[in-house]
């Protein structure tokens, strides 16, 4: 699972994939099927096709609103979270 959030396989998760990893889990198995239909063509996307699923993707999740809404990444050191929220 790892391996597959650290994107750019530097071993360390940053803010940026943690957070697309939360707005992928977000998303339902239906919403994620119909946004990938829209972009994909013949079951295939392409990179750019894919960012745009996904852009699409964030405002459907509270999350993603929040960063669309304000046009900015949120800052991880702002999070007022303990353990036990998790």
């Amino acid at each position: 699972m790892f391996k597959i959030i650290d994107v750019n396989g530097d071993g360390v998760l940053d803010f940026s994939e943690y957070f697309f990893f939360v707005v992928v889990l977000s998303l339902s198995n239906n919403l994620g099927k119909t946004l990938f239909n829209k972009v994909a063509v013949d079951g295939h996307c392409t990179k750019k096709q894919f960012t745009a699923m996904m852009n699409e993707a964030r405002e459907f999740s509270a999350q993603g609103r929040k960063v669309v809404e304000s046009g900015k990444m949120p800052d991880p050191r702002s999070t007022k979270s303990a353990e036990e929220d998790f």
